[in-house]
């Protein structure tokens, strides 16, 4: 039979183990696309995926980890817009009548 943690390391041997997830980038290949969003004048996200998946065959599991270097850069990833495309003109204009 197996060995409890507690009982080999005592009160140590309840601590977890895990550290974290390593990144896939080096840090001189982070630093070498964060110079690279900053060289730029727009920014895709889709173009950011190809460049980490085709230059450095690295694939995030999640969106955020994309986001997450285009703030490093100083980047918004929000796109911005002067309207709000889910707005009724109707229902604004009734809005304004009350």
């Amino acid at each position: 039979m197996e060995a409890l943690a507690v009982e080999e390391d005592g009160v140590d041997g309840l601590r977890l183990n895990y550290k974290g997830r390593k990144s896939y980038l080096l840090s001189a290949q982070r630093q070498e696309i964060l110079s690279w969003l900053q060289t730029k004048d727009t920014w895709e996200l889709g173009e950011l995926e190809y460049k980490l998946a085709f230059e450095y065959d690295v694939v995030y599991e999640s969106k955020q980890s994309y986001y997450d270097l285009f703030e490093a850069a100083g980047i918004s990833w929000k796109k911005t817009t002067k309207w709000n495309p889910k707005a009724n003109p109707d229902a604004v204009a009734e809005k304004k009548r009350d």
